[in-house]
């Protein structure tokens, strides 16, 4: 028997790396790969893989957005793996209070990804070992989950405009860089703070680190 992955990551070599480490594997098959968050769900959805590795930080809709795309797939749906740079026990906690499987840091061995993926098949979860283990994994608190549904409901202007300002440009920076008025960057920016419930850029900011929608600085 062989284990069906689909890969998801917004770097070109990354996913070679990570394909031919998963090809040295038997019983493991890639099944198809993404270059960002839009493909994800049409991949599952047509492929139906038994495990998605998913980066955490991706273009167009962030690997949370996608973990919550996730839910409207038919049972069963694929164990989720999240890929990242973030050696953080916040990002762990918090990807797997939103449903992945697991979280895997980037910089691992081989062979602690070939482990982490057979954790999730058999139903278990798996985080990096350097990471403390949450004792318990709760359910998302009314904020957690009134965030993640204000970041699903983002339209994909408003994930421009959000990801720009968190990655450090000015308002003049980035109405030049989507053509359009450093006054409609104002709007948007104030529908951003409204809908996540922040209020300042400092906030938007956060907001879009701590959900790998931004990796600056």
């Amino acid at each position: 028997m062989s284990w069906g992955i689909v890969l998801a990551d917004d770097h070109k070599l990354v996913r070679a790396g990570i394909i031919a480490l998963l090809e040295e594997v038997v019983d493991f098959r890639v099944l198809g790969e993404a270059s960002d968050g839009d493909q994800v769900l049409s991949l599952c959805r047509n492929l139906r893989p038994d495990v998605l590795l998913l980066d955490l930080a991706m273009p167009g809709r962030s690997g949370l957005q996608v973990l919550g795309d996730l839910q409207a797939l038919e049972p069963p749906r694929p164990r989720v793996l999240m890929l990242s740079m973030h050696a953080s026990e916040a990002h762990v906690q918090r990807c797997l209070s939103l449903g992945a499987d697991g979280y895997v840091l980037k910089n691992s061995a081989p062979e602690e990804l070939e482990q982490a993926i057979r954790q999730v098949l058999q139903g278990q979860r798996w985080w990096p070992p350097a990471v403390p283990a949450p004792a318990v994994l709760p359910e998302p608190s009314p904020a957690v989950r009134a965030a993640a549904l204000g970041l699903a409901e983002l339209t994909p202007r408003q994930l421009e405009v959000l990801k720009l300002l968190a990655d450090g440009l000015s308002t003049k920076e980035v109405a030049q860089q989507l053509g359009i008025s450093p006054k409609t960057v104002e709007t948007y920016r104030a529908q951003l703070m409204q809908r996540l419930g922040v209020q300042d850029l400092v906030g938007l900011v956060r907001f879009a680190l701590f959900n790998g929608i931004s990796s600056y600085p």
